[in-house]
């Protein structure tokens, strides 16, 4: 079997949610969603949901980008109970 990719054709790619890939995302998400939450006065914070399901980084990943969306975009961070 034999696959044929052209030139312009567009393909997935398998993205793993390490440390690396979250601690580079998180604060483009802090800010994506202040952007479309314009409504919600900057003073007031907003409470992003992660699943359960693992893949979020080490402990110390998620506690450095849970500091830096407080921070830097008063998003709050909550994962859901098991």
């Amino acid at each position: 079997m034999k696959v044929r990719i052209e030139r312009g054709d567009r393909l997935e790619e398998d993205v793993s949610c390490d440390s690396t890939f979250m601690l580079e995302k998180m604060p483009l998400i802090g800010a994506a969603i202040r952007s479309k939450m314009n409504f919600v006065p900057p003073h007031v914070p907003i409470r992003l949901f992660l699943d359960n399901a693992g893949g979020h980084g080490t402990i110390d990943a998620i506690a450095a980008y849970r500091q830096d969306l407080e921070r830097s975009h008063n998003v709050l961070l909550s994962h859901q109970p098991p």
